[in-house]
């Protein structure tokens, strides 16, 4: 054992972490035999070891970030938690340029349905029916988002009850608005058989809800 290491272990520092400069510079460079010291190699009281700093120049001598922790008196324990091959394998990884193929998105129900009117001029409050009308706006997002539940409810209930849509944008729908008292869109609105309001809804409605109302409504339900 050199005298450098022979002094550091009387001051202190671990076993694992004395090596001579010989040993860890034998090819000249220090990088192969450097590569080798464990993992959380410690070395501490730097100041007060006699030819430590000789010793840990050979260690971290090539080295792009040393596996090596200076410690003293006041500073808390650390470990390295990283070696150099370890350090310039993930910067290798991380220059390289990541595949950006993918599979198309397949789109949600909500963006492919698609809003559709009802004709103005065929539009009877008094139906004699039950009647779910639906003010909307085909640039409003919150009457997308809404279609396909109003639409597959349409599917299931349209034979008892009528589902209108009007476009609140056409003017030929000013005189319904104004009837039922249009709010804002989308919004909703019962009517029994002579037009008389029995609920509404102004923002949102949920699909149960609905369902619920039209079960009850319905000759030929369940």
């Amino acid at each position: 054992m050199s005298p450098s290491a022979t002094a550091g272990a009387k001051e202190g520092i671990p076993k694992k972490a004395t090596r001579t400069a010989a040993e860890l510079d034998a090819n000249g460079s220090g990088v192969e035999n450097a590569n080798k010291i464990p993992r959380g190699t410690i070395v501490r009281n730097l100041n007060k070891t006699p030819g430590a700093e000789d010793e840990l120049n050979a260690i971290i001598r090539g080295f792009f970030t040393p596996t090596v922790e200076f410690i003293t008196e006041t500073t808390p324990e650390i470990t390295s938690t990283i070696t150099p091959t370890e350090y310039q394998a993930a910067i290798s990884q991380a220059a390289v340029t990541p595949d950006i193929t993918s599979k198309p998105v397949e789109l949600p129900d909500w963006i492919k349905s698609e809003l559709r009117a009802s004709d103005p001029t065929r539009v009877k409050l008094n139906s004699g029916k039950y009647q779910f009308f639906e003010f909307f706006a085909f640039w409003c997002g919150a009457c997308q988002a809404l279609a396909p539940e109003i639409q597959n409810l349409e599917e299931k209930y349209g034979g008892d009850i009528i589902f209108t849509y009007l476009d609140i944008d056409d003017p030929a729908n000013d005189y319904i608005k104004k009837e039922l008292r249009f709010q804002k869109e989308p919004h909703f609105i019962l009517v029994d058989g002579e037009g008389k309001k029995q609920k509404e809804w102004v923002g949102f409605v949920s699909y149960q809800e609905l369902v619920e109302i039209f079960e009850a409504i319905s000759p030929t339900a369940g």
